[in-house]
């Protein structure tokens, strides 16, 4: 507390940091994943571990100039795609009911998804400002995906 002002909710003044919040609401892909390749994810999350997941999908797509593996530009037969995201809401189908919502980020240069994101909330950069709930939820479902990843 300083000049009578509490360091209350989102003031950042709390153990760990943006760091282990990144780290704890990151699930990194092992290999960027095609869109397929996710929805089969989320499929496993529901079946393996009772997640349900509720998405959105945004597409890119360009018309215009494509290049080969040598470089070389040729004219585009049909709408090429660019980039392609993912954002919803995974929850849980059994008491106690959690929930969370997730964006995916998406490789450089590519249509590939290379990670999902929980949300936070903007000013809370510590780990320490979320509930417990909703920190064990996030850490679950990392669990579930390194489990789905070391089946690959």
């Amino acid at each position: 507390m300083a000049d009578g002002v509490s360091d209350g909710p989102g003031s950042g003044a709390h153990v760990g940091g943006i760091d282990e919040l990144l780290e704890a609401t990151t699930v990194d892909f092992p290999k960027p994943f095609r869109l397929h390749e996710l929805e089969k994810f989320f499929v496993y999350l529901c079946q393996q571990h009772g997640i349900e997941t509720a998405y959105t999908v945004e597409k890119h797509k360009r018309t215009g100039t494509k290049y080969d593996d040598q470089g070389n530009q040729q004219k585009a037969e049909k709408p090429l795609l660019g980039t392609v995201s993912a954002a919803g809401m995974m929850h849980t189908r059994e008491p106690p009911f959690k929930t969370c919502g997730f964006r995916t980020e998406h490789a450089r240069n590519t249509s590939r998804i290379k990670a999902v994101h929980f949300e936070t909330i903007p000013g809370y950069d510590a780990l320490s400002e979320y509930r417990p709930e909703e920190v064990q939820f996030w850490a679950y479902i990392k669990r579930a995906a390194q489990e789905y990843f070391s089946k690959l």
